[in-house]
């Protein structure tokens, strides 16, 4: 990493319904939002971060925090982003939301049951870390 992208970089922290920017360096905070919930599920891509609870998805400008949109879903254990697409999934239901927040479906799997939910895509894949 490059001496300049040191000085603007951020560690993001997630635990007990928090989000918490941290400076690499010195481990000082640099900003915080408090998301609700308990498990928070991070994907940081590029200028974005995005953090799902169990009752919603939000997007974070990366480093500096603010606040883009907040979306509603059903549950974020499973979490993948391929394009401009994020994939979400938790106790047998499946959502996908665009990158600018916008919900392109819901499955439930009707008579499927309910578990922890993998997703797979060629050359991407994830799963939940935990079961639901």
């Amino acid at each position: 990493m490059a001496y300049r992208e040191q000085e603007t970089a951020v560690l993001v922290v997630a635990f007990n319904g928090w989000l918490i920017g941290v400076d690499p360096a010195t481990g000082k905070e640099r900003w915080e939002h408090h998301l609700g919930g308990s498990a928070i599920r991070l994907l940081v891509a590029g200028d974005r971060i995005y953090a799902a609870n169990q009752q919603s998805l939000h997007a974070f400008a990366y480093p500096s925090g603010e606040v883009l949109w907040r979306v509603a879903v059903s549950g974020g254990d499973t979490m993948m982003l391929v394009g401009d697409r994020i994939y979400l999934g938790s106790a047998g239901v499946i959502e996908c939301v665009t990158a600018d927040g916008r919900a392109l479906f819901r499955n439930n799997f009707p008579g499927k049951g309910h578990g922890p939910v993998a997703f797979a895509l060629p050359g991407e894949s994830a799963r939940a870390d935990r079961d639901t």
